[in-house]
């Protein structure tokens, strides 16, 4: 008794696959801040010279100045790498932005405008835009990161190129990409988000971001009222709710309802799908052909980075099992 398995890859069809967009950190590269103390010396980050016999990784030099690196370095450590608050000033910069130093690349900090992290830290969070992160004394010289805020827009707008977000084997050991939620902003949101700053249609937002960006307009409006939130013009507008007033967690999902569920895909290597509305699912299908030969179809495979020799043997092999028991 044979087994077949057909995968039909060419039927797979991914006009609905838009990359997302590639956002220059250089353009936000003007003057930035926040807050640490260790330079490359506790990182670990040493020269060629000070590796003595080791193994040294050729360093390329570019034109790329320090500061560009640094900067894009910090977003994508923000973004990629630091799952957790509170954390030690120093060891976000050694444990988690010089992980994501691009291969050939030398951070060196002595070599940026700024000299210290610490002072690097004060000067990102002097942007327009407000903080991107929250920094407390948590005792005599040792600050701690204490919050982060991704819905900022440079760390909202962010997308990695070179730098490297993921360790060697964490990387490998993972064979399919990570699936998350987001929120697309509609026209008819707008009006409440750009209250909070600069918004436009087609952003992508996380649940806990539109809730952070409610709460901070109904707080900055007084517009709280113990458990419920009277509705002013806007929140009226926007969640279309005709009372004067509703609890909070009617107010988040009403606005959440008027934008639109999108899902990125993040593969092992970098790339990004985004799927609006409905998340792409892998069909199975029996069919019987000539000679009552029964076929396995198996669409949509490589939407997930699925490797698709590996789980035919893998099929293939379990049947025979089966089959010889």
């Amino acid at each position: 008794m044979a087994m077949n398995i057909l995968l039909n890859t060419e039927k797979e069809v991914h006009n609905e696959d838009e990359p997302l967009a590639l956002h220059s950190v250089s353009e936000i590269l003007c003057d930035i801040d926040s807050n640490s103390r260790t330079p490359e010396e506790s990182a670990g980050q040493t020269s060629p010279e000070e590796a003595g016999n080791g193994t040294v990784n050729e360093v390329v030099e570019d034109d790329e100045p320090m500061d560009h690196l640094l900067y894009r370095c910090f977003l994508a450590a923000l973004k990629y790498r630091l799952d957790k608050v509170p954390i030690d000033v120093g060891q976000f910069y050694s444990h988690y932005l010089l992980k994501c130093v691009p291969e050939n690349k030398r951070l060196d900090m002595k070599k940026t405008k700024y000299k210290k992290f610490s002072v690097f830290l004060e000067e990102v969070n002097k942007g327009e835009d407000g903080l991107i992160i929250q920094v407390q004394k948590v005792g005599k010289g040792c600050d701690a990161i204490s919050e982060v805020f991704k819905s900022h827009p440079a760390v909202r707008s962010f997308v990695a190129t070179d730098e490297i977000i993921k360790d060697e084997e964490e990387t490998c050991a993972k064979l399919g990409p990570k699936i998350y939620e987001y929120f697309s902003i509609t026209e008819g949101v707008l009006p409440l988000l750009k209250t909070r700053g600069r918004f436009s249609k087609g952003q992508l937002l996380e649940g806990p971001e539109i809730r952070e960006l409610i709460t901070d307009y109904v707080k900055s409006e007084e517009l709280s009222q113990g458990k419920l939130v009277r509705l002013d013009p806007i929140l009226a507008q926007v969640t279309k709710i005709p009372n004067e007033t509703t609890d909070w967690n009617t107010l988040i999902q009403k606005v959440q309802s008027k934008m639109t569920k999108t899902y990125v895909l993040r593969m092992p290597d970098g790339r990004e799908l985004v799927r609006k509305i409905n998340m792409p699912k892998i069909v199975f299908k029996v069919e019987t052909r000539s000679g009552n030969k029964k076929v396995t179809l198996i669409n949509n495979l490589s939407v997930f980075g699925i490797e698709i020799k590996k789980l035919c043997h893998r099929i293939q092999v379990t049947h025979m099992v089966l089959v010889g028991h």
